[in-house]
């Protein structure tokens, strides 16, 4: 499952995205607290497929893929449990 706003970037070009965009196994779902989104924009400087990520992640109590490091220190001060895009593979 991803935000919005990952889903933007990721199907924007580049390799696979347009087989990401046409991917039926990949959820897209917006957060709720829009309000914290733009906080955390704000605030931290996070980008906004990061905070959208990170406030999705919170609300569903859900593991967070993120490789930037500002992203990582956000979401693990939050309590998210983490893993970057190497976990995934080994």
């Amino acid at each position: 499952m991803i935000p919005p706003a990952v889903q933007a970037e990721v199907t924007s070009g580049g390799t696979g995205a347009l087989d990401l965009a046409r991917a039926t196994w990949l959820t897209v779902q917006a957060p709720n607290d829009t309000a914290a989104v733009a906080g955390l924009r704000r605030g931290a400087r996070l980008d906004v497929g990061e905070a959208e990520a990170i406030v999705l992640a919170i609300e569903l109590g859900a593991r967070l893929i993120v490789d930037e490091f500002q992203g990582r220190q956000i979401a693990l001060a939050r309590g998210i449990p983490i893993v970057g895009t190497i976990g995934l593979i080994v």
